[in-house]
């Protein structure tokens, strides 16, 4: 693999149509590694999941990121947009858990200093590895983490000592996109797990898809969710009904329908114009 440039764009292609969160982790604490195959008509491959090796009651486990990694990622996110550096085409950003720990807690999302350190920790030590074709050509094992750099240097009382992170180049792009501005960040951690991950997807094709109607596949958005999927379909309907409620409750999109109701499979949804492109949101302050 010599073409750095197709490597970025075959993982932007590919996360946001695979799991990067896992809401259950306990069954997984015992697996080292585990993979799926997917396909679509952009990639056709096997996906490996590589667990960070840790301990727990003084015993071996594996951590796969989930929930609260997400929300430690996005609050990372939002840091970055704020006052990052360009380091060699990827975004870096020093930071203190102290501000990390109350970014997250001016949006209801509090977690001790050990938590903040365990879920950098696990973001930057896993892995995810891709076997197989993407647009007719072969690639093998490549592997994408959400950081390319960390260093965790302080507790959540220490305000001056700092951390730092370098993210992907996947990440770093949507940094540079403005995904979470402060309204979107502000917005997304309000939602439910399944509404903020379709949030996210909208966001980044925002520029394509404002004041217009799609069409999205429920199955897809449930699949490369961090929300368990259920055996059974109805259960799948009524989450994937419940989400698109909260994103019309949060004033992202204006109307949605099941395209089939027999198949309640392909959904159609009319994205409200403004929400995606007002400047003046920025300067939201985030309630108390």
């Amino acid at each position: 693999m010599d073409d750095e440039e197709t490597h970025d764009e075959l993982w932007r292609a590919c996360l946001f149509k695979i799991p990067r969160f896992h809401a259950s982790r306990e069954g997984l604490e015992s697996t080292s590694e585990f993979s799926f195959n997917y396909a679509d008509d952009e990639i056709s491959a096997k996906l490996s999941y590589r667990g960070y090796a840790t301990e727990k009651d003084l015993r071996k486990i594996f951590r796969y990121p989930g929930i609260m990694e997400e929300n430690v990622e996005d609050a990372l996110i939002h840091l970055a947009y704020n006052r990052c550096y360009s380091d060699n085409g990827s975004i870096s950003v020093d930071f203190s858990l102290y501000e990390l720990r109350n970014e997250l807690i001016a949006v209801k999302k509090t977690y001790s200093a050990r938590e903040l350190r365990l879920a950098l920790r696990t973001l930057f030590e896993s892995e995810i590895h891709l076997s197989g074709r993407f647009r007719g050509q072969w690639y093998e094992k490549l592997s994408y983490r959400a950081f390319d750099h960390l260093s965790i240097r302080d507790t959540s009382t220490d305000k001056d000592t700092r951390s730092s992170v370098t993210f992907s180049k996947f990440t770093s792009a949507r940094i540079i996109a403005g995904e979470f501005k402060r309204a979107h960040f502000q917005r997304a951690m309000k939602m439910s797990t399944l509404a903020k991950h379709i949030y996210k997807f909208l966001l980044r094709y925002r520029m394509e898809i404002i004041n217009q109607k799609i069409v999205l596949s429920a199955n897809a958005l449930i699949r490369s969710s961090p929300i368990t999927i259920s055996q059974r379909n109805p259960d799948n309907t009524r989450k994937i009904r419940d989400a698109l409620e909260d994103l019309y409750h949060h004033k992202v999109i204006s109307e949605w329908h099941f395209a089939d109701a027999r198949a309640n499979d392909q959904i159609e949804v009319l994205i409200i114009n403004y929400d995606y492109l007002s400047n003046h949101q920025d300067q939201d302050s985030i309630p108390e």
